[in-house]
C-alpha cells in the first residue's frame, strides 16, 4: 500500500477528507484515513512483542532483526507525509524514527563486564 501511495501522486489518504469528499472513481483519488496511525500501531505492536520476549533468547534476536523492516516502513511514511501530510503528522513520524535510531545505553551492562 505504501509503495502504491508513493508512486501515485494522484492518490491521497488523509484524516481531513470527509465521507462526502471521498473519491474512488476518478483522479485524484481521495480516501478518508490516516496511514500514520496504522504505522504507529504497527510500531507499538512490534515494541510490545519485543518486551514480551526473553532478551536472552534466540526469538528475541530474530525479532530484533525485524526492526530494520519497521524502520523502512517508517521511512516510507515519512516520504509520503513530507509530500502530503501536515506538520503535526510529520512531527509524529520524526519521533517514531528517532526512537528507532536512538542508541539506548545501559550502564548496568558495563558494570557486569567489569
Amino acid at each position: 500500500m505504501l509503495d502504491m501511495l508513493l508512486s501515485n501522486s494522484d492518490m491521497v489518504i488523509a484524516e481531513t477528507i470527509t465521507e462526502e469528499m471521498e473519491e474512488f472513481e476518478t483522479t485524484p483519488y481521495k480516501i478518508h484515513g490516516c496511514v500514520l496511525t496504522l504505522v504507529e500501531r504497527l510500531d507499538e505492536e512490534f515494541i510490545k512483542l519485543l518486551k514480551e520476549c526473553d532478551p536472552y533468547s534466540n526469538e528475541y534476536v530474530e525479532r530484533l532483526k525485524d526492526e530494520k523492516q519497521v524502520a523502512a516502513i517508517i521511512d516510507k511514511i515519512q516520504e509520503y507525509l513530507e509530500r502530503q501530510g501536515t506538520v503535526s503528522e510529520l512531527c509524529r513520524v520524526y519521533l517514531r524514527k528517532i526512537e528507532h535510531m536512538y542508541y539506548k545505553f545501559d550502564s548496568n551492562v558495563m558494570k557486569q563486564k567489569e
